[in-house]
């Protein structure tokens, strides 16, 4: 997506699970930056891009749920 180009001072979070936040240092960097809404998109959106959405919605962790917009679904699965 030309919209979505790579810029050199983007954040990148590399996930080995379908929650991005899992094991990750994905709670910390929006923490550290402030940033309380998500616009989460991916590739499997009953898997990954679900699993993501719901961590940031009920995760006791975060206190307070996270503003989210799932970006144009993909129910690839």
């Amino acid at each position: 997506m030309p919209e979505l180009k790579q810029e050199a001072d983007d954040l990148y979070v590399e996930k080995e699970a379908n929650d991005s936040f899992y094991k990750t240092n994905m709670s910390t960097l929006l923490k550290k930056f402030k940033i309380d809404h998500l616009y989460i998109t991916g590739y499997s959106t009953d898997f990954c891009v679900n699993a993501t959405e719901c961590e940031a919605n009920c995760c006791p962790k975060f206190r307070q749920p996270y503003e989210r917009l799932v970006v144009e679904p993909n129910p690839d699965t």
